[in-house]
């Protein structure tokens, strides 16, 4: 299924032009949202999340919801709600007995009912996308899935079967929504707190792209600047600590350590993005760790937000023009400032599959160019 979702991916040409025109309209859309606040103190987690939403339900569903649709601001919440959940990760992945214990301590209960939601809505998407779907049309990547399904029904006793899609259609609605809009707050959080660091965003975006402008992903190759601070937030907002669970398909030998079969290993990001031997002053927010003396950004295998090897995520290309388009064109439109004057933003987060900071708020300024 994975190899399916890569050529699907592909196909869709995901970050590509194409890509970049749905994520623009987006950009667009949001700095109309936070606009309309007026330098007044709000969330931004929900446009923030509907945004980063729209643009993976456009390229994978073929469609995009409003600001004002309650359905979607439902179903970003549920999102959210389930992936900062602790109980993702907890005791109940390794002893899945523990969901019959009296009284629901580890929310089994709370986590199914929100996955059974969500489960429900991809269902449906495939269902409606059955429906119309014609073969020498397609349009998205359910279009490329089901195209897929049918030609391995008409050639052999297929294991593509609608509840496996349905599963990845899960498992991508979620993961293209939720991380990126999780990077994007941490990032905001970041600039608050480091306002120096914004400031240097918006001169380097001025002085290459012009005062006003709508920064593109051709720009991005002037804006080095800019890329080091995605770069940094990627590393200390820690998204994924633990990246994704995979079992172990044969026993193998780490160091000194059996690993046997079955067992299920949370790689640890977190260990490396925190490690004081690959980067120093780990917990100061320091973009320039990733500029040289010549300007040119500096590339290192240590960070790894995306995960590494085979299994690292499919929509990195994606999630990578998300976070530079927003974030460019957020900090060239408004200066992001803090709920209120010398109040420092808070840096609390909560812990799950994601880590994301607890919800706060802020003032968007914006610039009459």
């Amino acid at each position: 299924m994975r190899t399916t979702l890569i050529r699907a991916f592909r196909e869709q040409r995901v970050g590509k032009a194409e890509t970049e025109t749905i994520i623009l309209k987006e950009v667009a859309t949001l700095l109309e949202k936070v606009k309309e606040k007026d330098g007044k103190p709000f969330d931004i987690n929900q446009p923030i999340h509907i945004s980063i939403a729209n643009v993976i339900c456009s390229i994978s569903f073929g469609c995009r919801y409003s600001h004002d649709d309650v359905y979607i601001s439902k179903l970003v919440s549920l999102i959210d709600d389930f992936l900062v959940n602790p109980n993702v990760i907890g005791p109940l992945t390794f002893l899945p007995f523990l969901k019959y214990i009296p009284f629901d301590p580890f929310q089994w209960s709370k986590l199914r009912r929100m996955s059974d939601e969500l489960r429900e809505h991809c269902r449906s998407i495939l269902t409606n996308h059955r429906e119309s779907y014609n073969p020498g049309q397609i349009r998205d990547v359910v279009d490329r899935l089901i195209d897929k399904q049918n030609t391995e029904n008409d050639t052999s006793e297929s294991s593509f079967t609608d509840d496996k899609l349905i599963q990845s259609l899960f498992e991508l609605f979620m993961g293209g929504t939720d991380t990126t809009s999780t990077a994007m707050r941490w990032f905001i959080l970041f600039v608050i707190k480091n306002p120096d660091v914004q400031h240097r965003m918006r001169k380097e975006i001025k002085e290459n792209v012009g005062e006003g402008s709508l920064v593109t992903w051709q720009d991005k190759q002037c804006l080095r600047f800019c890329e080091a601070v995605i770069l940094e937030t990627l590393r200390m907002g820690n998204i994924a600590p633990f990246s994704i669970p995979h079992t172990v398909s044969q026993d193998f030998i780490l160091s000194d350590y059996v690993i046997p079969k079955d067992a299920i290993l949370f790689p640890s990001i977190d260990s490396v993005n925190f490690d004081p031997e690959k980067f120093e002053d780990v917990r100061r927010f320091n973009p320039d760790r990733f500029v040289d003396e010549n300007g040119e950004l500096r590339r290192t295998n240590y960070l790894m937000p995306f995960s590494t090897g085979r299994r690292a995520c499919i929509g990195e290309s994606l999630a990578r023009m998300e976070l530079f388009l927003f974030a460019t064109n957020l900090v060239n439109t408004f200066e992001l400032l803090a709920e209120q004057d010398g109040l420092e933003p808070s840096m609390e987060y909560n812990l799950g599959l994601v880590h994301g900071p607890k919800p706060y708020k802020l003032r968007a300024v914006h610039f009459n160019h």
